[in-house]
């Protein structure tokens, strides 16, 4: 089976929209657990391929409605969720430290 490139590119664009919205979702304080952000997340990023789907089939040399370019949307948004909430996992494990400059008061202190 060869996986068609256009598939590989929806898989990317929605892995790093993912990736990256989802960093900063995990990382900020929120009322909701982050099972529910991430759910969320794969939701919200479901419907904005479901969206784009329908409006290629409105753009002149774009076919549009593919479920499979859909589903490598999808696939691409939760690996990035993912692999957001494993970096996030593995960052706060460690304290954070911060830097301090030759001059630069202790902000511990």
């Amino acid at each position: 089976m060869i996986i068609h490139p256009d598939k590989i590119l929806h898989f990317t664009y929605f892995f790093a929209g993912a990736f990256c919205l989802s960093i900063s979702a995990l990382l900020e304080h929120s009322r909701f657990s982050h099972q529910q952000r991430r759910i969320g997340l794969l939701i919200l990023f479901a419907m904005i391929g479901a969206a784009d789907e329908f409006h290629q089939s409105f753009t002149p040399g774009r076919s549009g409605n593919d479920p499979w370019d859909w589903l490598a949307d999808v696939i691409g948004a939760g690996v990035g969720i993912l692999i957001a909430n494993t970096v996030r996992r593995i960052f706060q494990k460690k304290p954070l430290r911060v830097p301090v400059f030759a001059g630069d008061q202790d902000p511990r202190q």
